[in-house]
């Protein structure tokens, strides 16, 4: 859940520094993006935990999880776009 909300927040961050900053390369702006942070969040991990949820037939646990880190990665990638933006 950490490593999700800090990879979209990274990520937000990442793109917002590079629009700011037209000296910033395109190229690294996809290594840093799609390389470090797609790397850095993987959902692979998310998508098995929730598959455990399922199985312990933890739906209430499953839904939370899965609605908080949906809504909260959205903000924190927002969050991180718009600092570095202003």
């Amino acid at each position: 859940f950490l490593v999700n909300l800090v990879g979209s927040f990274l990520m937000g961050a990442a793109v917002g520094f590079a629009e700011k900053n037209l000296w910033f390369h395109s190229s690294w702006r996809v290594f840093i993006t799609a390389g470090f942070c797609g790397g850095f969040t993987t959902f692979s991990a998310f998508a098995f935990e929730n598959v455990e949820l399922i199985l312990n037939k933890s739906y209430g646990t499953f839904a939370l999880y899965s609605l908080a880190t949906f809504v909260l990665c959205l903000l924190a990638a927002l969050a991180g776009l718009m600092i570095t933006r202003s």
